[in-house]
C-alpha cells in the first residue's frame, strides 16, 4: 500500500472516531433495578454468595458457600426455599461456589470443599447422588 493510501486510510479512521465520541459517551449504564438479601445466616441471608443460576421458570438459584447451602428465589427477589447443610454426604457441601440449571431443570452444583458435582433434580429434589471428577488439587 503506497503512503498516501495509507495515510487517507488513517485520516478516515481518526475522523471516524471523534464522529462517533459524542454517541460513546452518550451511551449509558443499564438501569439498576433491584436487590435482594444481606449478610448472615437466614432465609434469604448470604455468607458470601457466589454463583448464581436461572431456570426455566425465571427462579434463581444462589450459592451460599458460607452457609453451605442453596438458595432459591423468584425472579423478583422473593425467597422460595433452601437445602443443603455442611458435610460430605449426599446433599451436603463444603463451599458450594457454582450452579448451573439445565433445560429439564436438574441443578448441578459445584461442591469445591468436597471436590464434585452433585446434581439435584427440579426445585429441590435429589436425584441420584452422582459425583464427577476429583479437583481438589485445583484448589490447594
Amino acid at each position: 500500500m503506497n503512503p498516501s493510501r495509507r495515510l487517507a486510510l488513517v485520516v478516515l479512521a481518526i475522523l471516524l472516531a471523534i464522529a462517533m465520541a459524542p454517541a460513546l459517551a452518550a451511551a449509558q449504564a443499564p438501569a439498576y433495578l433491584a436487590q435482594w438479601g444481606s449478610h448472615g445466616t437466614g432465609d434469604g441471608q448470604f455468607y458470601y454468595a457466589r454463583g448464581v443460576a436461572v431456570d426455566a421458570s425465571g427462579n434463581l438459584y444462589v450459592a451460599d458457600p458460607g452457609n453451605s447451602r442453596i438458595q432459591v428465589f423468584t425472579g423478583s427477589g422473593t425467597y422460595l426455599t433452601r437445602w443443603g447443610t455442611f458435610g460430605s454426604g449426599d446433599g451436603q457441601f463444603d463451599a458450594p461456589t457454582g450452579v448451573a440449571v439445565d433445560g429439564s431443570g436438574h441443578v448441578y452444583v459445584v461442591d469445591r470443599g468436597n471436590s464434585r458435582i452433585q446434581v439435584f433434580g427440579p426445585l429441590p429434589v435429589p436425584a441420584k447422588s452422582t459425583t464427577w471428577g476429583r479437583i481438589k488439587a485445583l484448589y490447594r
